[in-house]
């Protein structure tokens, strides 16, 4: 495997084969099952946002029917612009299950990292996520550890729309500069034995918005947990 710029990597091999033609021709049949495989199946995997992946064979290059590099649908009721650099903060591509000091804890921790690409910009006011209201129940609210040190709670807040409550979780109120958001966490406290991948469908994936003071930009991430 090579790193042949800054946005492209290639894995190359060399084979002893005299049959050139029945090489490329096998190579043809599997191309397809290995970009799937390289790109995480349909759904592509949040590291390879904004990314494209393609098998190329001989002067045969096959590119995956489902794009990588589509904005997600931004996780709101409103109106808002979900690219992503519309505000200065990003989502860590894999959330994970923040360990346990007691084990007799009736909830567990799914952290979202934060990280920003600028020193200045609009406050961190709120983040929504693609949630099964069904599952209201299950969800304890929110833990804020901020890269300053403080840690809050907050309680877990559903959307309303114009046909009542929504699949929109909310956590409001966090009110973060990119100081205290650069290197932070936002945890979702869900109780046992249900899981964050639950809550989000039983999709391996999660979607999740972030949100300014002013609300019409919504730069929105797809998500994964980090298997350990």
């Amino acid at each position: 495997m090579s790193l042949c710029n800054y946005a492209k990597v290639t894995v190359c091999g060399r084979l002893r084969l005299r049959d050139r033609v029945a090489l490329e021709n096998a190579l043809e049949q599997k191309a397809r099952h290995w970009i799937t495989l390289a790109a995480g199946y349909d759904l592509c995997d949040p590291e390879l946002q904004s990314y494209s992946v393609s098998v190329t064979v001989g002067e045969h290059t096959y590119a995956m029917g489902t794009s990588c590099d589509l904005t997600p649908t931004a996780v709101t009721t409103r109106i808002c612009d979900p690219s992503q650099g519309g505000l200065p903060y990003i989502v860590a591509p894999r959330y994970f299950l923040l360990a346990q000091t007691n084990n007799r804890s009736s909830t567990n921790e799914y952290c979202f990292g934060l990280s920003t690409w600028a020193a200045e910009g609009d406050s961190l006011s709120r983040m929504e996520w693609y949630a099964n209201r069904s599952l209201s129940a299950w969800v304890a609210g929110f833990t804020l550890y901020s890269s300053t040190g403080n840690i809050t709670a907050l309680p877990a807040r559903w959307a309303t729309g114009s046909n009542g409550s929504t699949d929109i979780l909310q956590a409001n109120e966090i009110n973060w500069t990119t100081t205290q958001a650069n290197g932070a966490m936002v945890c979702v406290r869900v109780k046992k034995p249900r899981t964050l991948q639950q809550l989000c469908f039983e999709d391996r994936l999660c979607y999740v918005s972030l949100f300014g003071s002013s609300g019409d930009r919504c730069p929105t991430f797809k998500t994964a947990l980090r298997q350990t």
